[in-house]
């Protein structure tokens, strides 16, 4: 019976769906043959580096008109590009305008959607009027320790000023999409400090004697080198490069950070993982962990506790390149694994393959014990003030831009994207852009003109702070995040569970103050917002649409 019933009710949906004559088909037919213009296609039609006339373009237009084409998605667009039309047409200069406009009006007359981009370029949101205070911003820091017990007035290193995704790294440029010179930009936000953990110990004191298998390394600048400041480690072609920390008595290791410029290259499938291992006696080594490569330059690993006398940094290398070489710290108390990525620098695909061990109870800073110094430092960055006994350290916390521009453009309309996680950046942007689209179009914004807005991929990195985010923390979650901010810098804060959760990994509210969520809700809002500027009446029923990103 079921099987009677499955085979009749096939049979319906077929009979149904077999076409009969005088049912309409004449109709669809002819919709084929000229359908209207919302089933047409659309293209995207790239202005590229100012190489258009209007001659060219009435030509496009009408090859697209004539192939049945039933809008645009214009860009104006630069990668290696060279000169072919004299003189390019420089963007929103008048001889751009004249011929945007001459474009605007053939479309109109042949019934075709106009959609541009929401910057020069198709990633993301920014131009050359983006002022650095409007530009993506990130977290920068510097530590300072202090003997407790006594006064201190010295200055606190002001952070890096460098435009770039983290610390010191800087903005990373390709060949075929140059960029102007652009301004850095620094400010300050908070002054903390905190007594040092029992377990985060100076190693120096132990004497650590340093060898490589090659070039020529110092204990002090693996701890304290910069991204510009490398010393080069010779690589031998199907060999392993490596760097050792040697101690005369065992020492206990919860951690590693290793930062390199070369940790940019993607040669991993080749070579195999960079890696840390361990001896007892200098011969025998045991692998600790595997330290796989990132975006960033710096990366920071956790681990159980490991207890030896040589610590090798182990490089393999497929060609001959020296690698260079900016630090390798060894981290006597459990570190935030990854905290480079989960404090909102970069990102993984599944940031719980990436979960921080558990931290040692002399390891973890309480949020009890963290001060709030912001208003004992000058201007100047001179900090007075008389701590408790005991050593502390002193985080100087400010902010500097990613340096992220709209890409890839033409050199002339490149600049800074603006600050996502801004009130009111994006908004500002899109009412400066749009009135520069209005008189480029004499006017032809919405339903005979300029139809929509359209954000294309996402190119624009990562990006973590913004003025008043502590501020708009407070009124979305009713508390302080102040104690918690050394998380962000790779501290373990009152457990690892909770610090993790500190950095937003974690969907528990009464644990966590969920850093990353409040960026994405902040970013969401601006966008949001700025968004909302299009359905202002002034502007004519221009809509906004978006690429579906991954």
């Amino acid at each position: 019976m079921l099987v009677e019933r499955v085979i009749l009710g096939t049979l319906s949906l077929l009979l149904l769906a077999t076409p009969m004559p005088g049912c309409g088909q004449t109709g669809l037919r002819e919709g084929f043959k000229d359908p209207p213009n919302s089933a047409r296609p659309r293209v995207y039609w790239y202005w590229q580096n100012g190489n258009i006339t209007k001659d060219g373009l009435t030509k496009d237009l009408e090859w697209m008109h004539r192939a049945g084409v039933g809008g645009v998605e214009t860009f104006d667009v630069a990668v290696t590009t060279p000169t072919v039309v004299t003189p390019r047409l420089i963007y929103m200069q008048p001889a751009w305008k004249d011929a945007f406009h001459h474009a605007l009006q053939l479309t109109d007359r042949f019934g075709m959607e106009v959609t541009i981009g929401a910057a020069p370029g198709w990633s993301q949101t920014g131009g050359p009027w983006v002022k650095p205070a409007n530009a993506m911003k990130k977290l920068v820091w510097t530590e300072t320790r202090i003997q407790g017990g006594q006064h201190f007035q010295g200055s606190l290193p002001q952070p890096s000023q460098i435009n770039g995704p983290f610390g010191d790294q800087p903005h990373a440029t390709r060949p075929d999409r140059p960029i102007p010179v652009m301004p850095t930009l620094y400010k300050d936000q908070l002054v903390l400090a905190f007594p040092a953990p029992a377990t985060d110990t100076a190693l120096a004191q132990a004497k650590p004697i340093v060898t490589s298998s090659g070039g020529s390394f110092t204990y002090d600048n693996l701890i304290e080198g910069k991204y510009a400041e490398t010393v080069d480690l010779p690589a031998v072609p199907g060999d392993t490069s490596w760097i050792q920390i040697a101690f005369a008595a065992p020492q206990t290791v919860r951690g590693v950070t290793i930062a390199s410029p070369d940790t940019l290259q993607a040669v991993e499938e080749n070579a195999g993982a960079q890696r840390l291992e361990v001896s007892d006696d200098g011969v025998y080594f045991r692998n600790v962990i595997d330290l796989p490569k990132t975006l960033l330059y710096q990366r920071t690993y956790a681990f159980a506790p490991i207890t030896g006398r040589y610590f090798r940094y182990c490089l393999p290398a497929v060609a001959a390149t020296p690698f260079k070489i900016s630090r390798f710290v060894l981290r006597t108390a459990t570190p935030v694994n990854r905290f480079e990525e989960k404090s909102g620098f970069g990102a993984v695909n599944d940031f719980y393959e990436i979960a921080t061990p558990p931290a040692e109870a002399g390891g973890v800073i309480r949020t009890s014990s963290v001060v709030d110094l912001t208003s004992k430092m000058g201007s100047d960055g001179t900090l007075e003030w008389t701590a408790p006994a005991g050593d502390w350290v002193v985080l100087r916390m400010g902010y500097s831009l990613t340096g992220q521009t709209n890409a890839p453009a033409p050199l002339e309309a490149t600049g800074f994207e603006i600050d996502k996680l801004k009130m009111g950046a994006t908004k500002a942007f899109m009412d400066e852009y749009l009135k520069l689209y209005e008189d480029a179009s004499g006017g032809m914004l919405g339903k005979h003109g300029i139809n929509n807005v359209a954000t294309d991929s996402w190119e624009a990195g990562f990006a973590n702070w913004t003025d008043g985010i502590l501020t708009e923390f407070k009124r979305l979650r009713g508390y302080d995040p102040s104690p918690w901010l050394p998380a962000l810098t790779g501290r373990i804060v009152q457990s690892s569970d909770e610090t993790i959760a500190s950095c937003g990994i974690s969907v528990e509210p009464s644990r966590t103050w969920s850093f990353r969520p409040i960026s994405i809700r902040c970013g969401t809002a601006c966008m949001r917002a700025g968004w909302d500027t299009l359905q202002k009446p002034w502007r004519h029923g221009v809509q906004p649409s978006a690429t579906p990103w991954k």
